[in-house]
């Protein structure tokens, strides 16, 4: 925390800086004034989180510099110093929402008590704010997930007061692979690490991908600096992790583009199927006769996939694929773009089904036939269809594929049976005892093994603090936790970190 003291008198002022241990209190930078003036220009410059102010000085007195800085931060808390003359006069201090004052001459020990009493109002003040702050970026990434960019002046407002964007300014939008959704979990301290000019925005989507907002602090080529300031950022991840991420990058725009700067991010990402992983900037291309034909085929493909059918796949694949044989000016370049929209078809399908797994697939650049090209994604269908018929294991009734569907979407929230009964609309009984008898475990058993596979994950991929793991994957009593994890990993938090991080802590 951060305090300013002002007071024309030398003495005072010097002697509340030295008289007090303020790192002891939790102030880790005090800074002296001698007017108002000059205590404003300090405000603006460090953002203190206590002020203490005498009232009659030169210039500017206590009472307008205490009004200037409550228009200016409602978190900030001011004391008043005032004789006791001017008592009464400190008393119209009260009308601008300032509560706590000292008679000089000053006491240190009574002073302390204040600040102790304070710094508490500060501390749940800033929780709060906090709490606000938090369910405004909710409500902004649901809105640029949701496509909701109807109300542009709302958006651009809460950009700018969230996270410093101009709202008038250049936007870059950048789309990171979601099969690496525990490594990018390190992005945004790597990029704050990284220390570029650039403002960024980071947030993990349901369906696992992780966008990112990014504007430039400085004019230039937009592109160009958000383009190395990621490339540095991917390093650094890479060398930390081992991991190699990919991330698309769109073109430059305003944020009436917005939506059509999330498309583009989303497409140049597509281009790692092609040529491995990497960052890759949106290419402008015209649309191909065949990728409409294709979007009629989509829900067709979907909805195979959702049914675990592999037959109406192939028949729909051989079909496109035939079609497109006998177009006129047939490229390599046509094949691949449509073997781009197959492979991106069965990635939001699988999304949509809750399987986000890494499709590791290889590049195929260098296939030469179309052959190769459909051989090579009707096995990719094949396979993963064959994967998801393993998660879901299909010797289950479908009361139980519905239920470890919504366990495995829901496990950080509070599950019960009782809960999960009610969703599948049937018994607690009745779903307790089918659940155990299909999947040889209790219900309770099942999601804390679960819960503590991701606490695995989070453990081995983050640097977030052994306490802060239980709440982000659904324990809410930390000791449970602790004992839950021992049981089924045969070790501590802590020690599974040791053995398994590839972050340097």
């Amino acid at each position: 925390m951060k305090l300013l003291i002002v007071d024309d008198e030398v003495h005072i002022r010097e002697g509340i800086r030295d008289g007090i241990d303020w790192n002891t209190l939790g102030f880790e930078e005090v800074v002296v004034a001698e007017n108002g003036i000059e205590a404003l220009e300090l405000f603006h410059q460090i953002k203190p989180e206590l002020v203490i102010t005498d009232i009659r000085m030169p210039g500017m007195d206590g009472l307008e510099l205490s009004e200037r800085i409550r228009k200016a931060s409602k978190i900030t808390q001011i004391i008043l110093l005032s004789g006791y003359s001017e008592f009464e006069y400190a008393r119209s201090a009260l009308t601008i929402g300032i509560h706590y004052y000292e008679l000089k001459p000053v006491k240190l020990r009574h002073l302390i008590q204040l600040v102790k009493s304070i710094k508490n109002e500060i501390k749940a003040e800033q929780e709060q704010q906090q709490e606000v702050i938090h369910y405004r970026k909710l409500k902004l990434w649901k809105m640029l997930e949701q496509e909701d960019y109807q109300n542009l002046n709302f958006l651009g407002k809460e950009l700018f007061e969230l996270f410093g964007f101009d709202p008038k300014g250049i936007f870059v939008l950048s789309t990171f692979a979601a099969e690496e959704k525990h490594t990018v979990l390190r992005l945004e301290e790597v990029m704050k690490e990284t220390g570029s000019p650039m403002i960024f925005a980071v947030q993990m989507e349901t369906n696992g991908d992780t966008k990112l907002i990014l504007q430039p602090k400085f004019h230039g080529n937009a592109l160009q600096e958000t383009y190395q300031f990621l490339h540095e950022v991917r390093n650094k991840v890479r060398q930390q992790c081992g991991i190699s991420l990919s991330a698309g990058l769109s073109s430059t725009g305003k944020l009436s583009q917005f939506k059509q700067l999330v498309e583009e991010s989303a497409t140049a990402l597509a281009s790692r199927i092609i040529k491995g992983n990497g960052i890759y900037t949106y290419q402008k291309k015209n649309i191909d006769e065949h990728r409409h034909v294709l979007i009629r085929k989509e829900k067709e493909l979907r909805d195979s996939i959702s049914m675990l059918h592999f037959t109406p796949v192939q028949e729909i694949i051989y079909e496109e694929f035939s079609r497109l044989s006998e177009e006129a000016g047939l490229t390599l370049d046509k094949v691949r773009n449509m073997t781009l929209d197959l492979v991106n078809i069965l990635i939001r399908s699988l999304q949509g089904l809750h399987y986000i797994d890494a499709l590791e697939m290889q590049s195929f650049k260098h296939f030469q036939t179309m052959n190769e090209y459909m051989d090579w994604v009707l096995k990719l269908y094949q396979s993963k269809l064959e994967d998801l018929k393993t998660v879901q294991n299909v010797k289950h009734s479908p009361i139980i594929i519905k239920a470890v569907q919504y366990i495995k979407k829901n496990y950080k929230e509070s599950l019960t049976i009782e809960r999960l009964a009610d969703v599948l609309a049937i018994t607690p009984n009745y779903f307790s005892h089918l659940f155990k008898k299909e999947t040889g475990v209790p219900f309770n058993e099942y999601l804390n093994r679960l819960r503590v596979e991701e606490a695995k994950k989070l453990l081995s991929s983050t640097d977030l603090m052994a306490y802060e793991i239980p709440e982000r994957v659904g324990f809410q009593n930390y000791k449970y936790f602790l004992s839950v994890f021992k049981k089924y990993s045969g070790q501590s938090p802590t020690d599974y970190r040791k053995q398994y991080s590839c972050i340097e802590l």
